[in-house]
Protein backbone atom coordinates (compact mmCIF):
# COMPACT_ATOMS: atom_id res chain seq x y z
CA UNK A 1 0.00 0.00 0.00
CA UNK A 2 1.36 3.47 -1.12
CA UNK A 3 0.92 6.49 1.51
CA UNK A 4 -0.33 9.38 -0.83
CA UNK A 5 1.77 12.92 0.46
CA UNK A 6 -1.45 14.62 0.69
CA UNK A 7 -2.97 12.38 3.07
CA UNK A 8 -3.70 13.19 6.54
CA UNK A 9 -2.16 11.91 9.15
CA UNK A 10 -4.49 10.02 11.93
CA UNK A 11 -3.87 8.75 14.75
CA UNK A 12 -5.27 5.72 17.02
CA UNK A 13 -5.17 7.63 20.62
CA UNK A 14 -8.54 8.99 21.78
CA UNK A 15 -8.70 12.70 22.22
CA UNK A 16 -7.81 12.28 25.91
CA UNK A 17 -5.00 10.02 25.23
CA UNK A 18 -3.54 12.54 22.54
CA UNK A 19 -3.86 15.40 24.74
CA UNK A 20 -2.08 13.20 27.78
CA UNK A 21 0.67 12.38 25.96
CA UNK A 22 1.42 14.75 22.63
CA UNK A 23 0.03 18.45 24.27
CA UNK A 24 1.21 17.34 28.60
CA UNK A 25 4.31 15.56 28.46
CA UNK A 26 4.25 12.17 29.03
CA UNK A 27 6.10 9.65 27.59
CA UNK A 28 6.74 6.20 27.26
CA UNK A 29 9.15 3.98 29.01
CA UNK A 30 7.97 0.71 27.69
CA UNK A 31 5.51 -0.35 24.68
CA UNK A 32 2.73 -2.19 26.70
CA UNK A 33 0.24 -5.21 24.20
CA UNK A 34 -2.94 -3.89 24.10
CA UNK A 35 -4.21 -6.78 25.38
CA UNK A 36 -2.58 -5.75 28.84
CA UNK A 37 -3.92 -2.09 28.18
CA UNK A 38 -7.88 -3.45 27.14
CA UNK A 39 -10.13 -6.46 28.71
CA UNK A 40 -12.22 -8.43 26.47
CA UNK A 41 -14.63 -6.35 28.05
CA UNK A 42 -13.37 -3.25 26.95
CA UNK A 43 -12.33 -1.63 30.16
CA UNK A 44 -8.61 -0.12 30.24
CA UNK A 45 -6.49 -1.28 32.47
CA UNK A 46 -5.23 2.28 33.93
CA UNK A 47 -2.80 0.52 36.42
CA UNK A 48 -0.79 -0.70 33.28
CA UNK A 49 -0.89 2.74 31.52
CA UNK A 50 0.87 4.41 34.40
CA UNK A 51 3.05 1.54 34.31
CA UNK A 52 4.36 2.22 30.71
CA UNK A 53 4.34 6.00 31.16
CA UNK A 54 6.49 8.66 32.84
CA UNK A 55 6.53 12.57 32.75
CA UNK A 56 9.40 14.64 31.12
CA UNK A 57 10.01 18.18 31.11
CA UNK A 58 9.03 19.83 27.25
CA UNK A 59 12.35 19.77 25.31
CA UNK A 60 14.11 16.94 27.43
CA UNK A 61 14.68 14.91 24.00
CA UNK A 62 12.87 12.02 24.47
CA UNK A 63 10.62 12.78 21.46
CA UNK A 64 11.46 9.54 19.92
CA UNK A 65 9.60 7.32 22.97
CA UNK A 66 6.41 9.78 22.48
CA UNK A 67 6.34 8.98 18.54
CA UNK A 68 6.37 5.61 19.75
CA UNK A 69 2.60 5.42 21.12
CA UNK A 70 1.55 7.09 17.67
CA UNK A 71 1.96 10.63 15.58
CA UNK A 72 0.99 13.28 17.48
CA UNK A 73 -1.21 15.73 15.02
Amino acid sequence: MEVLIGDPITTCLSPSVYDIICNLGFQLRENCDINSIVTQNGEVCWKTITDCVSYTESGSGLLGKREAAGPCV
